[in-house]
């Protein structure tokens, strides 16, 4: 699947009664446009820029999974009573 194809899954499944739906859509739009620039282009420092924001992205996400999982540890891992 292409990077294009997956944040355009990302659009399409956004929940957009969440308030951090308004920011993942801004961003969506923003790495959409930088991949029509590599596209247009056809340059790579576009791709790699949305790549790293990606992994950032997922980083996030993976982290507040476990925040999720496990309500009583903070985000540096602490546990709390």
């Amino acid at each position: 699947m292409k990077v294009h194809d997956i944040i355009m899954e990302f659009v399409i499944t956004l929940d957009r009664s969440v308030p951090l739906s308004d920011n993942l859509m801004s961003l969506y739009d923003y790495f959409i446009f930088r991949l029509k620039e590599a596209n247009s282009k056809k340059i790579i420092e576009p791709i790699q820029e949305v790549m790293g924001l990606l992994t950032e992205l997922r980083e996030a996400w993976v982290e507040a999974a476990k925040i999720a999982m496990n309500p009583s540890t903070t985000a540096t891992g602490t546990q709390h009573a």
